[in-house]
């Protein structure tokens, strides 16, 4: 199925492993984090990217020790983010053929506002809508910050497209009911017995966002 541009009037990014390479500084940044503070766990950081950074703190260590948990892996992280972020494939070519048809764009990550600016630095990328964890109360996938987007942009769900690259990003994007969805593939893996819990077909699976130009008709 192809996607006539001119019926979108919006798009709405995910950011780390859509527009920027971050999945491995996230996660070294949460072990520094950890190994600071001499937390201990079995659990796979990166089956939490993609949750609010507190989210992912108080799954780590507990909600008395998450928030400096969470400080200290933002420290990191910024400073991780300028060395080993990278631009995913494309992105920069999309982001310009949207803005070259004057469709709004907006960003919504769960990173907080200040990791979410260092991470768009890389692509040199500073978007006019930009929801952050710290601009939420429920993170992905509720559809609770990709419905503020749409307030912030106008517009209605229905004139919108979503990007993201997990299927944490595809229920929240089904569940604001947005026109349509692309998942790009990236190194968090998508499984198949997570896509047919989604309650849509409104969604395509890329390998990368080189292949969005000819999901749309242009």
């Amino acid at each position: 199925m192809k996607i006539n541009i001119y019926e979108i009037k919006g798009v709405i990014f995910d950011l780390d492993g859509t527009l920027v390479d971050t999945a491995e500084v996230h996660r070294d940044a949460w072990l520094l984090a950890m190994k600071d503070l001499k937390i201990k766990s079995e659990i796979e950081i990166e089956k939490l990217i993609g949750k609010k950074t507190i989210e992912i703190a108080e799954t780590l260590a507990g909600k008395e020790i998450a928030p400096k948990l969470a400080e200290i892996k933002t420290r990191y992280y910024l400073d991780l983010v300028k060395k080993y972020g990278k631009e995913r494939p494309c992105a920069t070519e999309i982001i310009r053929l949207f803005q070259k048809h004057n469709i709004k764009i907006a960003v919504v990550t769960s990173s907080n506002r200040e990791s979410a600016i260092a991470t768009l630095s890389v692509i040199n990328f500073y978007p006019e809508y930009l929801v952050s964890s710290d601009d939420i109360n429920e993170g992905k996938p509720s559809a609770e910050p990709i419905l503020k987007a749409l307030n912030q942009m106008n517009l209605r769900s229905s004139e919108v497209i979503g990007i993201g690259d997990t299927i944490i990003d595809l229920k929240a994007y089904t569940n604001a009911s947005l026109k349509y969805s692309f998942i790009i593939k990236g190194k968090i893996k998508i499984e198949e017995k997570e896509l047919k819990e989604i309650r849509s077909n409104n969604y395509m699976i890329l390998q990368s966002l080189c292949e969005l130009k000819s999901a749309l008709a242009i």
